[in-house]
């Protein structure tokens, strides 16, 4: 059960949350160390790599670029996201009132938790684990501790403000759960912000709860619509992935660009940026860009994890683990790759 704290009052209006910038350097300037060891991090090459990472990868590639939502006139990126994610950790951090340690190490810990990731996001990442036995979690752990080929940009930043990298390695790995299991739970930051932000790639867009909302209602639980709130939010992961992470067309994009990728990429690829990606398989770029037909595919069908989400009501939101009320469930299908389905995308 979560402790009961006092609300300050200063922070009960929330500020209007753009997903195409969510975090600047106004947001924290009456905290000027935490401000300038956030930029810190944000100003290294290692971190803006993620601004040429696609958020959602074959997705953005194919899906969103026949979409009409105003969001979708920009590239989403892996940058934006941990921007976000930092933005509703720093916002928990100011409600809890934790000091200048928790707050560099939550900060942190949240803008570092996707530093990991490949080109093209998750979409490549079953084929880097496959053949080269990495993904973005093992690959941000190299990155925090100086071992990648970013060398030791982030980790001597971490030192010098006296953070233990192996600290901050447990948090986003959900073993230290100091923050009301916001890295760890499945009501956390990371997954708030990712949620909400695919849920603005739906054509047809029903409003979805601020943010920081879902955040205040976690922390709090003090009534029914903090639990309506909060449940509200997992239906929404539900919605977002029926409809767009596991739809048939998400579905296919992956597949389309694991196929092209495959045979020509090597394991010292797994850190390049999308745009050196299009450069070392230009057949996928000229697939996106210059709408050449849709290719014939060695296989029918195309083998997927499906993922249902849920709550299960026998257990409360107030006291119980939510790890036992927002359940889902995982289940192995295939998908036909039928022609029409594939020509939709290009």
């Amino acid at each position: 059960m979560r402790k009961s704290i006092r609300i300050n009052e200063k922070f009960h209006s929330l500020e209007k949350y753009d997903y195409n910038k969510p975090l600047n350097e106004g947001h924290y300037k009456s905290d000027q160390c935490i401000n300038e060891f956030l930029y810190k991090i944000i100003g290294t090459s290692t971190f803006n790599r993620l601004n040429d990472i696609r958020f959602l990868g074959g997705i953005d590639l194919f899906y969103r670029k026949n979409q009409k939502n105003s969001l979708n006139k920009n590239k989403c990126t892996r940058f934006q996201h941990s921007l976000g994610v930092a933005r509703l950790a720093m916002f928990y951090a100011y409600k809890k009132e934790l000091d200048i340690k928790q707050r560099k190490l939550i900060g942190a810990a949240a803008l570092l938790h996707d530093i990991g990731h490949a080109p093209l996001s998750h979409t490549l990442e079953n084929f880097f684990k496959r053949n080269f036995n990495i993904n973005h979690h093992e690959a941000g752990i190299k990155i925090i501790q100086g071992e990648s080929p970013y060398k030791r940009e982030i980790t001597d930043i971490l030192i010098s403000e006296k953070i233990d990298p192996d600290e901050i390695i447990k948090i986003i790995s959900g073993k230290d759960d100091r923050f009301d299991n916001f890295f760890s739970g499945p009501i956390n930051f990371d997954t708030i912000e990712g949620i909400l932000r695919s849920h603005l790639y739906l054509e047809e867009n029903k409003r979805a709860p601020h943010p920081e909302e879902i955040i205040l209602a976690a922390i709090y639980r003090q009534n029914s619509e903090s639990e309506k709130t909060v449940d509200t939010f997992w239906k929404c992961k539900e919605e977002v992935y029926n409809t767009l992470i596991r739809s048939e067309e998400g579905i296919i994009s992956d597949y389309i660009c694991e196929l092209f990728s495959s045979n020509i990429l090597e394991k010292n690829d797994y850190f390049l940026t999308d745009d050196k990606l299009f450069e070392k398989v230009p057949q996928l770029r000229n697939l996106v860009w210059n709408g050449k037909k849709c290719p014939s595919f060695p296989c029918e069908e195309v083998t997927y994890i499906a993922r249902s989400f849920f709550i299960n009501r026998e257990f409360s939101f107030k006291t119980d683990d939510d790890k036992l009320r927002y359940a889902q469930r995982k289940e192995r299908k295939t998908l036909s790759l039928d022609s029409i389905k594939c020509r939709s995308l290009f």
